[in-house]
């Protein structure tokens, strides 16, 4: 697919203020972002963005919760502006804008950390190719009407050597969307996601190797459109060194360089990437 250069630039200006209040033997967190992006020839945006969540601990260490937050997600530069024999631009492409709802119970404190809970996220805006001339098959990023999902996750860390970790996870996500005054399709993400995380830490080093599978990723329905991607498997690598206040990385993405589309939307998955990459704590 040819593809055609462009240069676009945007900058972003984003502070944010948190504060807890003590409620007894609860804790009432407030947190508020500001998000002003500027973008050459495209549409500027301003979003404020609270979040509130209310937590109860018990003498254990469990600890209950409930969170609500302003959801504000904005397009890339290549949705806007990226040009191909089958993709025109639209610069005045939307940010997806909603509310993000999740309630779970978690123990960061216990030898064996583990938590799990359950989201339900409600969008108005939210990006998606669309088909704009089917004699061509040529489309654009547009913002759908609405989007909804459900869903479930949780994960444990199970430390069963004083170097040694193995961190199971595993998600469940049902996703809609639909378009003006059309009902309700699946939308396009995959709706199961298991991973798990070997690590291992010892005299300054870290080291982790990890595993994530995407399975269930069938988009639309029988009478409607339907189109199964197949499952998926990928692996990633990182080790890391600390000397004093200096870390060291090195890290491995997609390991086996493997290649799928992320999405119904076409989106290829990064290839295989070598990262180095050195920190230093003033």
């Amino acid at each position: 697919m040819a593809s055609y250069p462009y240069t676009k630039s945007r900058f972003e200006v984003a502070p944010y203020i948190e504060t807890s209040l003590p409620i007894g033997v609860c804790a009432f967190d407030i947190g508020l972002r500001y998000e002003y992006w500027n973008i050459s020839d495209g549409a500027n945006y301003k979003e404020l963005m609270p979040r509130f969540s209310f937590n109860f601990a018990n003498e254990q260490g469990t600890t209950y919760y409930l969170t609500i937050a302003r959801h504000f997600s904005m397009p890339t530069l290549y949705q806007m502006f990226g040009e191909s024999a089958y993709l025109s631009i639209n610069p005045d492409l939307k940010a997806e804008k909603g509310w993000d709802y999740e309630i779970g119970i978690k123990n960061a404190e216990s030898k064996n950390p583990w938590s799990a809970g359950i989201f339900y996220i409600n969008l108005d805006d939210k990006i998606n190719y669309v088909t704009t001339d089917p004699s061509s098959w040529k489309g654009q990023y547009r913002n759908v009407d609405k989007y909804r999902a459900w869903g479930f996750e949780a994960n444990y860390q199970w430390n069963w050597h004083e170097n040694w970790s193995l961190t199971p996870a595993i998600s469940f996500t049902k996703g809609e969307e639909k378009y003006a005054a059309s009902r309700w399709v699946r939308s396009g993400e995959p709706r199961w996601k298991a991973s798990v995380i070997l690590g291992f830490k010892k005299n300054g080093w870290t080291a982790s190797l990890s595993g994530l599978f995407y399975a269930d990723r069938t988009f639309g329905e029988d009478n409607y459109y339907k189109y199964d991607s197949g499952n998926i498997f990928t692996m990633d690598f990182s080790l890391a060194k600390k000397i004093k206040d200096l870390t060291l990385q090195f890290a491995i993405t997609n390991l086996f360089n493997k290649e799928y589309f992320t999405s119904k939307d076409g989106y290829l998955n990064p290839e295989r990437r070598f990262i180095f990459k050195a920190t230093y704590d003033l």
